[in-house]
């Protein structure tokens, strides 16, 4: 589970890496399902849309039983006990599925793994938003006396990425 505050880069994070993993690569946006709908729904609608499974939970397990893929649940804070749960269920099911959830809390599984995604240091934060300026204006620099700028304008954001591109997004 990658777990940091709104704007860290955990979903940014989860897609790069889904990107690199060989075989099936499922995504499933949590905030984005609906109140009324379950978790295992929307993994099954993802994994299996064609599936007729009455128990949603039971057919998304099932399709997913001899998968070997990374199944991404991005955004899982909102619907934590029954995400849980559910990825309990669903790796006892599929031996060689991996799950690679985002969230602002961990899950709180036994052997679950977290990394811990926050804020960038100083450096990092400055370089980001000089390239991400650059892409609005190409001829974008930061001379040496307008470091300070930089570092203040990245500490106002409290040196997250979404804040820094969205800052970065201004000047030129």
């Amino acid at each position: 589970t990658l777990v940091g505050p709104p704007g860290a880069g955990k979903t940014r994070l989860a897609v790069e890496a889904a990107g690199r993993i060989g075989g099936a690569v499922w995504y499933v946006p949590i905030e984005q399902v609906p109140t009324g709908q379950s978790v295992a729904a929307a993994i099954l609608q993802v994994v299996d849309p064609s599936s007729r499974a009455i128990d949603a939970a039971a057919g998304a397990c099932d399709s997913l039983s001899d998968a070997d893929g990374l199944l991404v649940l991005d955004g899982c804070e909102g619907r934590k006990p029954e995400i849980a749960t559910l990825v309990d269920e669903l790796l006892r099911a599929s031996p060689s599925l991996r799950i690679l959830a985002t969230s602002r809390v961990r899950l709180g599984l036994g052997d679950e793994a977290t990394l811990r995604i926050g804020p960038l240091p100083e450096e990092d934060a400055r370089s980001l938003l000089i390239d991400r300026a650059r892409l609005v204006d190409p001829a974008f620099a930061v001379s040496a006396p307008d470091t300070g700028v930089a570092d203040r304008l990245c500490a106002v954001v409290d040196h997250l990425p979404l804040g820094i591109e969205l800052v970065a997004s201004h000047l030129h």
